[in-house]
């Protein structure tokens, strides 16, 4: 059987002068469910899509909650924060060693 494609390896699964006349009917039922799962798969693959944005958006409120809530007690006692800063540090550097 020879093919016509660029590598003498490569098998042609269909002969060149294409299906025999009692496979149509069979060919197009398979177009036709092949087009049914690729739609239905595309469907899934935007719902997830959309699940991964909401959560990524919901994750991003929580962040920017957590910043400002720290932002207002860095503001409320200074001095604390900056003495847990270097005690954090402090401890840190020991365990490093």
């Amino acid at each position: 059987m020879e093919t016509n494609t660029p590598h003498a390896s490569a098998k042609l699964l269909v002969p060149a002068e294409g299906p025999p006349e009692h496979a149509n009917g069979s060919a197009q039922a398979r177009k036709h469910r092949a087009h049914r799962t690729v739609n239905r798969l595309a469907t899934v693959v935007h719902e997830a899509a959309d699940q991964v944005v909401a959560r990524g958006e919901a994750w991003q409120a929580i962040q920017d909650r957590l910043v400002a809530q720290t932002r207002e007690r860095v503001r409320q006692r200074p001095l604390a924060i900056v003495g847990i800063a270097i005690a954090v540090g402090f401890l840190m550097s020991r365990l490093m060693r």
